[in-house]
């Protein structure tokens, strides 16, 4: 979505513009709390996270050496 398409936004305030980001996310997080998480996909992320070995997580300097690789 491209902000440029509402110009009426573009024109806000940073203020009434940052009132409105909360209240769009208000309104994302009432839409989650009425459609729960299917409990296939719980399921499924609690697989993946007792497959996950945490002892192969990179230090954020081992990141950098292998990105300068």
């Amino acid at each position: 979505m491209e902000l440029d398409k509402f110009p009426d936004i573009i024109k806000l305030s940073t203020k009434e513009k940052i009132s409105l980001v909360e209240n769009l996310w208000d309104s994302i997080r009432s839409e989650i709390e009425s459609n729960p998480i299917p409990k296939s996909h719980e399921q499924e992320l609690d697989k993946r996270e007792k497959t996950l070995n945490r002892n192969t997580l990179l230090s954020i300097e081992d990141l950098k050496k292998r990105i300068k690789k």
